[in-house]
């Protein structure tokens, strides 16, 4: 019978040979995936060398070219169609414009008052806030709902910047890009704020 001594060196001995086995290349591979497995979400892998420190996309949405100025600026060409098509497209005048350049994203933002006919007065009647959304180079709208009230009017715009986000990343490759990017901008901050993508976080 082997002793306890004898026994323990050679479990050493077995462990110490297990460690140094070598990797096989399936095992390289599969470590090196795991390290930068990450980087497939939150870097870009075309960038342009205008982007700060060239690490920003080349491309947005609809294939659309970023471009990226000395001074800071960046424009996203995925938005030019929203002043260009503007006349074309409908309930665009007497509104307030939320863009979103990045994603191509336009929504328009009116008040809708309908009286009622029974009521001799024209004192009764209901309001609501016409929500219309517009992506890309179409001419008709991607989108159409009402709102009653404040926190119906910034659950829709928010659902509308999200879901809209959602599928251009599946139709699109979207890595790389900003979180300052993806916010719908207000053209009346005093009526209708800025809707961020994450409204989660801190004002702080």
């Amino acid at each position: 019978m082997e002793s306890s001594k004898v026994v323990q060196l050679r479990n050493v001995q077995q462990a110490s040979a297990v460690a140094v086995l070598p990797q096989t290349v399936g095992d390289q591979i599969r470590e090196q995936a795991n390290k930068s497995f990450s980087d497939l979400f939150r870097n870009a892998v075309e960038t342009s060398e205008q982007s700060p420190e060239g690490k920003l996309p080349v491309y947005g949405p609809y294939g659309k070219v970023i471009i990226y100025k000395p001074n800071g600026e960046v424009i996203h060409t995925a938005g030019t169609p929203i002043n260009r098509l503007r006349a074309a497209r409908a309930f665009t005048t007497n509104a307030i414009e939320m863009t979103c350049e990045a994603l191509g994203l336009v929504v328009y933002v009116s008040g809708l008052v309908q009286l009622d006919p029974s009521d001799r007065s024209g004192r009764r009647g209901i309001r609501e806030a016409r929500i219309v959304a517009y992506e890309g180079e179409a001419i008709g709208a991607k989108l159409s709902v009402k709102a009653s009230t404040a926190d119906q009017l910034v659950d829709h715009l928010h659902k509308i910047l999200l879901g809209t986000y959602n599928r251009l990343s599946r139709e699109f490759n979207l890595a790389g890009f900003q979180s300052g990017w993806l916010t719908l901008k207000s053209s009346r901050k005093d009526v209708i704020p800025n809707i961020p993508l994450c409204l989660s976080s801190s004002t702080n």
